[in-house]
């Protein structure tokens, strides 16, 4: 009878511990995130939730069992702000992989590829003499920025580079509406990166971004130090789901 006892506490054992190992895999846990409140970033439309990184970040969170705290930006400086002032886990806004924003910044395995390129309106036949072909076209001409673009030292360097002066302006306004303001010519030229300039078209078919003012550059997200296993899922995450053809899908739907 006392055998049959220690083995009746042997298999509820096993049992329990069966439990806890097959229950390993599944992480309650909330993933702060901070994001850019727009389209590429996220966005919320009625009852539903979109946005190019938002759909990515969601595809993280499913994967491995996270509960989504969204915390929505209004601009890239008050979201690397409040993400190296320890608000979030994974800062999911794309930005360039730089000497400068790497001393501020641990940044995640790169997402795509982008490079600097202006943003004009397109001319017809007749008005060609209009849009700007080269760098060298843009001598003493206003080129506009949002005011916390992380571009703005990339066109301070193209400036010393090229030997052509022209100045740069920091509007409040963000590239979507900056964006519109190119195609009702209210100004003459933006600076964006080569993704954003492909969405922004779609929105504004009258566009012209084939002047490159930079080369490619790996764009990606900023991971908190405090959480290496999960930046070390993020970054295997990114690697594998970029060959995806669900990351296709969110692609063209927002740059195609």
């Amino acid at each position: 009878m006392r055998y049959k006892n220690y083995f009746l506490i042997i298999i509820l054992l096993l049992s329990i511990a069966s439990c806890n190992f097959f229950h390993s895999g599944k992480n309650d846990r909330v993933l702060n995130v901070i994001m850019l409140k727009s389209t590429l970033g996220c966005i919320y439309k009625d009852t539903t939730t979109a946005g190019f990184q938002y759909e990515i970040i969601k595809e993280f969170a499913d994967s491995f069992d996270y509960k989504l705290n969204i915390i929505l930006a209004e601009n890239t400086e008050s979201a690397i702000k409040q993400f190296t002032g320890g608000k979030g886990d994974i800062l999911a806004c794309a930005l360039p992989v730089t000497t400068a924003m790497k001393q501020k910044i641990t940044f995640s395995t790169p997402l795509y590829t982008a490079k600097l390129v202006l943003i004009q309106k397109k001319r017809s036949k007749k008005d060609n003499a209009l849009l700007a072909k080269n760098i060298f076209d843009l001598e003493e001409k206003n080129i506009y920025v949002p005011e916390n673009s992380p571009y703005i030292k990339q066109l301070e360097y193209v400036m010393e580079e090229s030997g052509t002066k022209f100045n740069i302006i920091k509007s409040s306004q963000n590239m979507e509406k900056l964006a519109e303001q190119v195609s009702s010519e209210k100004i003459a030229y933006l600076a964006v990166n080569s993704l954003t300039a492909a969405y922004l078209s779609n929105k504004n078919p009258d566009l012209d971004y084939s002047i490159s003012l930079g080369l490619n550059q790996f764009m990606a997200w900023g991971i908190s130090k405090k959480e290496p296993q999960m930046g070390e899922q993020l970054n295997i995450f990114i690697e594998n789901f970029v060959k995806t053809e669900k990351y296709r899908e969110i692609y063209v739907k927002y740059f195609s």
